[in-house]
């Protein structure tokens, strides 16, 4: 029992499981500058996706989903790049990361409610055209936000969850099994995801035990 009660307490203090600072701003780094590197790939993926979709959904519902995508971006890009520039002092570095989970869950369910809106009121090449960008976002936003787990299910989960339950929710036989296919999909870029964060964080780790070691040195 009171080894229950402290697992407890550890993780109230600690409810993300977030690393010690030095190995947490390296973790934030990282992430900041994988942001910075893929914000115009989004950015094309939205342009595209408007372009195709105005027509079917309705120009004034997509230049909406158009302009808040846009805004999202335009904020997490220029927060990434002040972060990778300037640092990220310690003491921030929780307040940062629960920033950046907010961002990612509203940038999950803005692609989530792409979802919703094209799946059975466009074309079947359509909808395979959304669902193939969705997936290349989440498989990206895996990539990017690989040094942090939280930050990635923050992104992944929405957009798992408005897919699949729409998807489901058309009740034709053919949605039913894509419906199988994204919830396996997205299973599986989340144990990735789980893989990426645990192995960054210990090479994360030993960087930060070298540069230990070597000013230990360098001091005596």
């Amino acid at each position: 029992m009171p080894f229950k009660l402290a697992r407890l307490k550890q993780w109230w203090a600690n409810p993300l499981g977030l690393e010690g600072d030095e190995v947490l701003l390296a973790q934030l780094q990282l992430v900041a500058s994988n942001q910075v590197a893929g914000a115009m790939g989004v950015f094309l993926a939205v342009c595209v996706l408007t372009w195709t979709l105005a027509d079917q959904i309705g120009r004034v519902t997509m230049g909406l989903w158009a302009l808040a995508m846009a805004t999202l971006m335009w904020v997490a890009s220029r927060h990434a790049r002040q972060n990778h520039s300037q640092g990220i002092v310690a003491a921030r570095a929780r307040a940062v990361v629960r920033r950046l989970m907010v961002g990612g869950a509203i940038h999950g369910l803005l692609w989530g409610s792409l979802g919703w809106l094209t799946l059975g009121r466009t074309s079947d090449k359509s909808s395979y055209l959304v669902l193939a960008v969705i997936a290349g976002m989440s498989g990206g936003a895996t990539a990017t936000l690989a040094p942090l787990l939280p930050l990635q299910l923050a992104c992944l989960l929405p957009v798992f969850f408005m897919i699949t339950l729409k998807v489901w929710w058309l009740g034709d036989p053919a949605y039913f099994g894509l419906g199988l296919v994204c919830v396996g999909g997205r299973a599986s870029l989340l144990h990735h995801g789980l893989v990426s964060a645990r192995a960054t964080r210990t090479t994360v780790g030993l960087r930060v035990e070298n540069i230990a070691l070597v000013d230990e040195l360098h001091a005596e």
